[in-house]
């Protein structure tokens, strides 16, 4: 069971820096999608986050 675990965060942590790479593309080309798409980030990385808190506290 631990080793999913670990595998659902590899997993989170590469979503989260394929999006990370894919605003600053946007960006870098003017695209001025950023307000939006980082209120979405911070939601769904707040979601996570909670997630995860929420996980480890009852795996303790």
């Amino acid at each position: 069971m631990k080793k999913g675990i670990t595998d659902v965060m590899i997993v989170f942590a590469f979503i989260l820096i394929l999006t990370i790479i894919i605003l600053l593309v946007l960006s870098f080309f003017g695209y001025n999608l950023l307000d939006k798409i980082a209120e979405m980030v911070t939601g769904a990385l707040r979601g996570i986050a909670g997630f995860f808190t929420n996980l480890f506290g009852f795996l303790k």
